[in-house]
């Protein structure tokens, strides 16, 4: 994980234990963590809409989440690609449905890359 952005964001969906199901910036909230999997804050999305059609991209996640390294999502838009070149983040997708579920997946796989 990128030390300068030693947080994680979860993109939560309103009932704040399930794993946003759509793309990460149109997410209602997000949850952010430490690499030891702690929650740090709960933090509004600005940009959520209740259409849900409205699409922020990676800028103004990388804007409005600078402390974090890693997003966590079930779906990311094209903007995905530029994000770690860019605004030094990795995109994590995940099939999970649920924040912990996410969350734990992220950190198995992360602890996997530490261990080699």
């Amino acid at each position: 994980m990128n030390q300068a952005k030693p947080y994680i964001a979860v993109s939560v969906a309103q009932n704040e234990e399930k794993l946003w199901d759509d793309h990460f910036g149109e997410a209602p909230y997000f949850h952010i963590y430490n690499r030891h999997g702690q929650l740090i804050e709960k933090r509004d999305n600005p940009y959520w809409h209740e259409d849900h059609d409205v699409h922020t991209g990676p800028k103004k996640m990388a804007d409005l989440l600078p402390e974090c390294g890693v997003f966590i999502a079930r779906a990311m838009g094209e903007g995905q690609k530029i994000l770690p070149k860019k605004f030094g983040v990795q995109p994590f997708i995940t099939t999970e449905t649920t924040v912990q579920a996410a969350l734990q997946a992220y950190l198995a796989q992360a602890s996997s890359v530490d261990e080699t």
